[in-house]
């Protein structure tokens, strides 16, 4: 059966092995020899699951390092890890570990086989989240408790609040006093 008439051909929907025969008529009508062209199907390597020391979120205080491993699949020989751009990073094995990362981003790791065939994609998050500061000021006739410490005198007082903001970063408070 002819399936093409010109000098390429897309074969969609194979599922097995298939062999096609080419042949190539010139401008007076006479064929070449067939040749023979193979498509050989591969299995993509599983999509990459994390290990279980490795949430897929992950959210650190300040600019931090963060690192992502997969579990290995013995049909991966390497890995590919992307940042939010797409733009494939350095590393080829299982495991990422960043630089300092200032702000939140995502990563993405496919599994490539020997074939050259590449998994579907994992997200993994970076969550990169900054202390939080504020101020109060107060006056009142005599002492101020805040934040388990009496005041007796006016002034300015700051204190770490370690773990306090929305994100459990510290927070830094800042009271001014009037007595």
């Amino acid at each position: 059966a002819v399936v093409g008439t010109s000098n390429s051909y897309t074969a969609s929907g194979l599922t097995q092995n298939t062999t096609f025969s080419a042949t190539q008529t010139n401008s007076v009508g006479c064929a070449s020899d067939a040749t023979s062209v193979s498509a050989t199907l591969y299995t993509a390597p599983s999509q990459p699951t994390l290990s279980a020391s490795t949430p897929a979120v992950q959210s650190k205080c300040g600019a931090n390092g963060f690192t992502f491993a997969v579990n290995t699949d013995a049909d991966a020989i390497s890995y590919l890890w992307k940042d939010a751009s797409g733009t494939a990073l350095s590393t080829t094995s299982g495991t990422l570990s960043t630089t300092l990362l200032s702000a939140s981003t995502t990563f993405t790791v496919q599994a490539r086989s020997n074939n050259q065939c590449l998994s579907a994609a994992t997200t993994v998050y970076a969550n990169v989240y900054y202390p939080t500061s504020g101020s109060q000021s107060v006056s009142v006739c005599k002492n101020y408790t805040w934040e388990g410490t009496t005041y007796t005198t006016g002034g300015t007082y700051t204190k770490t609040l370690a773990g306090r903001n929305v994100h459990g970063c510290d927070s830094t408070a800042t009271l001014n006093l009037t007595i």
